[in-house]
């Protein structure tokens, strides 16, 4: 669980000037270290999820916010995965790197599943990844986060301006430059619409942890296997 520190800055994200806090993204040092569990949480103290949303609430969950989706195949899928992620979640980055390329393969290329990627950071570094990915051109925005997340071993565990430098460094990978890298975490409009997205992610679908994924409206936390997403594939 995120100590008393990370809770008071994630309640001044959601009610500071939004400004200040994305130019205080990337200057400040920010130590960063895989998690004992690997996943992120952020609060103790708010109801668990429900085992399956109703169709209402599913329906609910499938709108799209103010911030423009991250879909990975085909709209008209059988199965929709919703996933909330954060780039600083250590299984967030193994999802990606060990469970993704299955999924793609068996059901995302066939056109079976389609996923639908949504940000919900937990912390400085994950927001200012959360602004870049919008910042950089469709239809790279997506590549740009997979590149942050199968790559969090390169640029992630480092401190201060090296890991400002390694965040920026990807983003130039992706069509960014310096200036656009300084532009994008100036973007207080932009901040603002990622913290609704995790606000409304919190307060109306209970999601408290990354990464968290709704498959068809079933939640699923954490999970560690291809085999925890068939188990509910399959049950449908």
């Amino acid at each position: 669980m995120l100590d008393i520190v990370m809770l008071k800055l994630l309640w001044f994200w959601s009610h500071a000037n939004y400004g200040l806090v994305a130019a205080l993204m990337v200057c400040a040092a920010v130590p960063f270290a895989m998690a004992q569990s690997n996943s992120g949480s952020h609060s103790q103290f708010q109801p668990p999820i429900p085992d399956a949303l109703g169709n209402e609430r599913f329906a609910d969950l499938l709108k799209p916010g103010s911030l423009p989706e991250l879909r990975l195949g085909s709209s008209g899928a059988r199965t929709t995965i919703v996933a909330y992620t954060s780039v600083s979640c250590g299984l967030c980055g193994h999802f990606q790197r060990k469970i993704l390329p299955v999924l793609q393969s068996k059901y995302i290329d066939k056109g079976d599943m389609q996923l639908i990627i949504r940000p919900f950071p937990l912390d400085r570094i994950a927001a200012a990844s959360a602004m870049l990915t919008y910042c950089v051109k469709r239809p790279d925005s997506y590549k740009f986060l997979w590149a942050l997340l199968e790559r969090q071993q390169d640029w992630l565990t480092r401190k201060g301006q090296d890991l400002r430098s390694g965040l920026a460094r990807i983003f130039k990978e992706y069509g960014g430059d310096e200036k656009s890298f300084e532009a994008c975490l100036g973007r207080q409009e932009l901040l603002k619409k990622i913290m609704d997205a995790r606000n409304r992610a919190d307060g109306t679908f209970g999601v408290l942890e990354t990464p968290t994924f709704f498959i068809n409206g079933k939640p699923l936390v954490n999970p560690r296997s291809v085999a925890k997403f068939e188990k509910i594939i399959r049950a449908e």
